[in-house]
């Protein structure tokens, strides 16, 4: 476990100098890190920020697929993978309000689903995760369009 002082650009010197020094005996052996976005832009704020520790401490401290996908994220700056899953969301979005169009009850949904699929895989892909054939036939088997398909014909069957 441990605690995220988030925000130390709001705090005064007073307040953050008095919360950094009571915590630690008020939770002994629990890790303590001082963090804000804005250190980015502040140097003098980014002395007292500890972004470096608390990725070492996420890597320590996740097992197995989860620290592979942690450290996925970090090899490159994920402002620019939002931005980029944002357009693909933006994509999907303007392909299935075409597909929506259609006034036929129930025929948006076998095209809607190869948007979606698209969408997911792209979105994976972004952001380094692979999804193998077997994720995506799962995908498709439990969408709606199958799920209605099976109930109406099952008795046909």
């Amino acid at each position: 476990m441990c605690v995220l002082l988030t925000k130390i650009d709001e705090m005064d010197a007073d307040q953050f100098n008095e919360i950094t020094a009571s915590l630690p005996k008020d939770m002994p052996g629990v890790d303590i890190f001082c963090l804000s976005i804005m250190a980015r832009q502040d140097q003098g704020l980014a002395q007292y920020c500890h972004w470096d520790k608390l990725i070492d401490w996420s890597y320590n401290h996740l097992a197995g697929s989860l620290k592979e996908r942690f450290v996925m994220a970090l090899r490159e700056r994920l402002d620019l993978k939002h931005k980029q899953a944002a357009g693909v969301v933006a994509g999907a979005t303007t392909a299935a309000a075409v597909v929506d169009a259609s006034p036929i009850p129930f025929s948006d949904a076998a095209l809607l689903v190869p948007v979606q699929t698209g969408m997911i895989i792209g979105i994976a892909g972004i952001y380094g995760i692979h999804i193998g054939k077997a994720a995506i036939s799962a995908f498709a088997k439990g969408c709606p369009l199958n799920n209605t398909l099976n109930f109406g014909l099952n008795p046909f069957l």
